[in-house]
Parts: structure tokens; C-alpha cells; sequence
């Protein structure tokens, strides 16, 4: 996916990535590739990744993609439990998206 993203950057075409959140989260410090980890919000989903996105990114990083946009919609996302937890819903999702523009990962 990355060396064809690069290829048609190269042609000139915009490239865009979206990633489930899980598989790019700036709350979780671990990063690997297995696509088979357990939700934090539901032990028994044994789908979620760690990160697995971020060498992806940098390997081929602002010169291949032109947009990320992550995937809050995934299937037991730490944004959703954060959210349904949080005793201030507005503050949880405006923290949620300034961490995205931390470069930790980077």
C-alpha cells in the first residue's frame, strides 16, 4: 500500500490514508503490526491494532500522503469509550483531537 500511495504521488495524484483509530491512536504508546489486539473498551473484540499505521507514515510520511484522516467510527474505538465514560464529553473530544496534532509518533 505504501510503495503504490508513493507511486501515484509520483503521477501526481492526491493520496489519502484512513486508518481505523486504533491502528493510529496517540493515546496508546505501543505500536506494532498485528491486527489482533483486544479493544480496551471490550475484551472480548479481539480486532484492534496498536498503532500499526505509524510506520506506514514514517517510512513515507508528508511527501506520499497528502491527508490522514482517522476512522472514529471503528467498531469499539477508544474515542467512543473515552466519551461514553467522560463526565465532560466536549473537553474528552477536544483533547482527543489536539492529540493528533502532537508529532509523538513522528
Amino acid at each position: 500500500m505504501g510503495e503504490m500511495s508513493h507511486l501515484a504521488k509520483g503521477d501526481g495524484y492526491l493520496v489519502t490514508v484512513v486508518p481505523a483509530q486504533s491502528y493510529l491512536n496517540p493515546a496508546v504508546p505501543q505500536a506494532d503490526l498485528s491486527l489482533c489486539h483486544s479493544s480496551p473498551c471490550a475484551a472480548d473484540f479481539h480486532y484492534a491494532g496498536s498503532n500499526g499505521y505509524t510506520a506506514l507514515l514514517a517510512k513515507y510520511g508528508s511527501d506520499t500522503f497528502d491527508l490522514v484522516s482517522v476512522q472514529l467510527y471503528e467498531t469499539w474505538s477508544y474515542i467512543n469509550c473515552q466519551i461514553r465514560s467522560s463526565r465532560n464529553p466536549p473537553k474528552q473530544l477536544r483533547d482527543f483531537v489536539l492529540s493528533y496534532t502532537t508529532p509523538f509518533w513522528m
